[in-house]
């Protein structure tokens, strides 16, 4: 009784070793115009994330992104962001004059890049013309 217990405990132990050692992705937001950015998500990127890092959020709720600073927008376990996984729905990026829309987790995910030999993806927005 107790050498089943024992390779019970055993096969519990290696299937926990292995699931946990499953690698993670990050994505992030690029902000490479050289612009002061708006960003407006659904939901809410403060409902994501506990405080977005190198941003802060305005007056009327807005998250503000700098110039030159990346922000990172989630995180997960896995190989690659999935739509399953993504939790934003909507994404608008603007800048005082011109606006871009992403109306689908698929043009958020469509339109993130990978960096090489990482697992790191980037929305990154050079312009918003």
């Amino acid at each position: 009784m107790e050498q089943d217990f024992n390779k019970i405990a055993f096969a519990w132990s290696v299937l926990s070793l292995l699931f946990s050692c499953d690698p993670g992705y990050s994505c992030y937001l690029q902000n490479t115009t050289g612009k002061k950015l708006s960003v407006t998500t659904s939901p809410s990127i403060t409902e994501i994330m506990a405080m977005p890092s190198q941003a802060m959020i305005d007056s009327t709720g807005v998250l503000c992104l700098e110039k030159n600073h990346s922000l990172l927008l989630f995180g997960y376990i896995g190989f690659a962001p999935h739509e399953e996984d993504f939790p934003y729905e909507y994404m608008e990026i603007s800048t005082a004059s011109d606006t871009i829309f992403f109306k689908s987790k698929k043009e958020i995910l469509q339109s993130l890049q990978q960096r090489r030999n990482s697992r790191k993806y980037y929305l990154k927005i050079d312009s918003l013309e």
